[in-house]
């Protein structure tokens, strides 16, 4: 072979084999900035602990970046120490609250699970007392109601259960102006859902749930504010017959008083969602 020949062929290998080496090396250091990122994570995570140390747990934001490092990683022991760390110094705002439900719900998977998610809402509505927080926490009971099978024992202790957070929350804010009626309309739609469940059941159980969403609808109409923006409470009352003003105020929730008073006019189609409910008794809807 000529000498030219033999050159070329020897700069050939030594580029392929060039080549080679430096794919090796790019696949080799592609790991490198994820092993990097993760390290970083690591460091960032041992700062804000110590930082927290140092200073009694009182930095607000080294607990908010806390939690996003480990809730990011995945890490759910250190995540539920750092939460519970966070809750014991400062109050968490609902979105905070409703974060850490939603983490404890996916991974709930006995009743002692449950009673921790039931015991996070109790302490988000003492928190914030929003309307947010307790139509949640509203759905939340009602779900597992609606879960659990007509034959099961637990059933009607979760009936009440989910009664008793409904009347709590359409207590403390039934009468917010722009977001109360979304509790109203929850519980309403519940109470409807269970009377559905009872239409084969004897006749006395029907008549007494018709009654209680009778109560869902007269409540709202019957407190201040409840029917939203476009509301007006004394132009309501005149509509709602003396007889059905009589059962709300034995049966419904304990919604708080108000002196707050409008003279617009109540929407006519709760009014007439009122009336066609009275007048088909043998319906589970209003038409």
């Amino acid at each position: 072979m000529p000498k030219d020949e033999e050159d070329r062929a020897a700069g050939g290998g030594a580029e392929g084999s060039g080549g080679e080496d430096s794919d090796s090396s790019d696949e080799g250091s592609g790991s490198g900035p994820d092993g990097a990122d993760s390290d970083d994570d690591e460091e960032l995570i041992l700062l804000l602990q110590a930082r927290l140390q140092t200073c009694g747990e009182r930095d607000y934001d080294a607990h908010v970046q806390l939690i996003k490092c480990l809730r990011d990683r995945g890490e759910v022991g250190k995540l539920e120490k750092a939460r519970q760390a966070f809750a014991r110094m400062f109050p968490l705002t609902e979105d905070m609250w409703l974060e850490w439900i939603s983490d404890e719900s996916r991974l709930a998977a006995s009743d002692d699970d449950q009673a921790k998610i039931i015991g996070l809402f109790e302490r988000g509505v003492a928190d914030y007392c929003t309307p947010k927080l307790w139509e949640h926490y509203m759905g939340h009971c009602q779900k597992r109601y609606k879960e659990r099978e007509e034959s099961d024992p637990m059933k009607p202790k979760l009936l009440s259960e989910a009664r008793a957070v409904a009347e709590r929350a359409l207590s403390d804010l039934g009468s917010h102006f722009s977001e109360g009626q979304r509790l109203w309309e929850l519980q309403r739609a519940f109470e409807l859902e269970v009377l559905d469940g009872q239409q084969d059941d004897d006749s006395a159980a029907v008549a007494a749930q018709r009654l209680r969403v009778r109560a869902c609808f007269v409540s709202q109409i019957l407190t201040p504010g409840a029917l939203g923006r476009t509301a007006g409470q004394g132009s309501v009352r005149a509509c709602v017959p003396a007889c059905l003003q009589k059962q709300a105020r034995c049966i419904r929730p304990c919604a708080r008083a108000s002196k707050t008073r409008t003279r617009m006019h109540a929407p006519s189609c709760f009014l007439r969602a009122l009336r066609s409910f009275d007048h088909s008794p043998a319906a589970g809807h209003p038409a």
